[in-house]
């Protein structure tokens, strides 16, 4: 199976930092795998997921995400891939506040022509699409047309999932995704994100502090495992 996430001998430092925020020797996710990886809060995972999705280029080493060396790619022609192939579940959920929860999701495929066109090929439109996930998230039919801030944190939280998931990007990456959910809803919640995942064929990277969800993956990283930068972390 082909690699849809290759790392080699990355390291990045924060601006003004003493130590190394990351140091990481080797990494790779296969292609439709659903990986957890996991470390306390501050220990430089979302750091990670930044360089993953290239919002951020390391100081040394290689990012490869999808047969693309991101080192190797413009700032424009990054973030074209991170909107079309990859779906980034965030930690403070950045929806936009003031649209409802459909349109907050229906923005996924606002600067995606990859996704639009999967989302045709399956004879769906963007709404029916938008509408079809939040139901599997449990989003009612008012609660899909309220206002993101008008929801709670939990709701907001599938928004955000039903956002990465829209119009079948090649990577999920998921950071702290379940953290506002109590026990119920986490695992459901995984339950959905693993299915919809499995259904359209993406690459899960599931980043979270919480040992317990350990028993739904097949692979479990330890971040200080794969880490070996031993400076004082400050940053997540």
């Amino acid at each position: 199976m082909s690699a849809c996430i290759t790392l080699k001998h990355v390291g990045f430092r924060w601006p003004g930092a003493q130590h190394a925020t990351l140091d990481i020797p080797k990494l790779v996710i296969s292609r439709g795998e659903q990986v957890l990886l996991r470390g306390a809060s501050g220990c430089g995972k979302s750091t990670l997921l930044s360089l993953i999705a290239g919002i951020h280029q390391p100081l040394t080493g290689s990012v490869e995400v999808l047969d693309h060396d991101l080192g190797q790619l413009s700032q424009r022609q990054r973030d074209q891939l991170r909107a079309n192939e990859i779906g980034y579940i965030f930690q403070q959920f950045n929806l936009l506040p003031y649209l409802s929860a459909l349109d907050n999701v229906a923005l996924a495929c606002q600067f995606s022509p990859a996704r639009q066109q999967r989302l045709r090929q399956q004879g769906l439109t963007i709404q029916q699409a938008s509408t079809e996930l939040l139901q599997r998230l449990g989003l009612n039919a008012a609660q899909q047309q309220a206002k993101a801030e008008q929801l709670s944190v939990g709701q907001q939280q599938r928004v955000a999932a039903a956002r990465a998931l829209l119009g079948a990007p090649a990577l999920i990456i998921a950071d702290e995704p379940t953290s506002a959910l109590d026990q119920a809803h986490r695992d459901a919640f995984i339950d959905v994100l693993f299915a919809q995942c499995a259904a359209q064929q993406s690459t899960l990277l599931f980043v979270t502090h919480d040992a317990t969800l350990a028993k739904h993956f097949g692979r479990v990283i330890e971040f200080t495992q794969l880490n070996s930068s031993s400076g004082a972390l400050t940053h997540a």
